[in-house]
Order: C-alpha cells, then sequence, then structure tokens
C-alpha cells in the first residue's frame, strides 16, 4: 500500500490469472496520476482486475484520462475489468466529460449527456 496515493493493489504472487483488485485513491488527480498509473499497468494482463473506487471523493480530467486509458489497456492485454463502488464525485465526472460509456461504469449515472 502506498500511503501516499491512498490506493492498494492484491493478488496472488504465482497466479497471474487471479483476481486482483486496486483500491483507487480518495483524490484521483493529477498529483496522483503517475503513481497509480504504474500500479494499474503493473495490473494489467489477462484476467479480472477489480478498480475499488468506493473512496474517491474527488476525480480529476487527468484522473478520468488514466482510466480511460487503463480500459483500453486492459481491453488490448485481454483484462476484465470491473467496478466496484462507484462514488457520486467518479460517476458526475465521467457523465460531465461524456466518459461513463468508454469507462464501462455500472449503473444510470453513466448516461451520457443528450
Amino acid at each position: 500500500m502506498n500511503d501516499r496515493a491512498g490506493y492498494s493493489r492484491t493478488r496472488a504472487p504465482d497466479d497471474f490469472s487471479a483476481v486482483r483488485e486496486i483500491l483507487l485513491p480518495r483524490c484521483l488527480d493529477i498529483s496522483v496520476v503517475r503513481a497509480v498509473a504504474a500500479e494499474l499497468q503493473d495490473a494489467l494482463r489477462p484476467g479480472e482486475l477489480t478498480l475499488d473506487a468506493s473512496a474517491i471523493v474527488k476525480v480529476d480530467a487527468a484522473g478520468l484520462q488514466l482510466l480511460c486509458a487503463t480500459m483500453v489497456a486492459a481491453r488490448a492485454r485481454g483484462a476484465q475489468v470491473r467496478w466496484k463502488g462507484v462514488p457520486p464525485a467518479l460517476a458526475d465526472g465521467a457523465r460531465t466529460l461524456a466518459l461513463g460509456v468508454a469507462l464501462e461504469l455500472p449503473g444510470p449515472r453513466t448516461q451520457e449527456p443528450g
């Protein structure tokens, strides 16, 4: 766990197809994007990856861009991304920037503006 960024990961060390989970930081903004990006890249491989967004209270465009890039990279590497706990800050930010579909966020808050 990295206290500065506020995220962590879990995985079975010898089973690269195991379910992995990353707890995203409370504030997913430009100040932590580089550190979180490194962690996400390390976790992207075939199998299931759970992004636990439940702690997010603030997200900016850089954080949303990182999540979009993660989704693209996940598809390319055969990883299936699942969301756990999508708070209003993330859902609203994604909706404002019309990224709900790209991020594959669950729930009605991901509807794109009409």
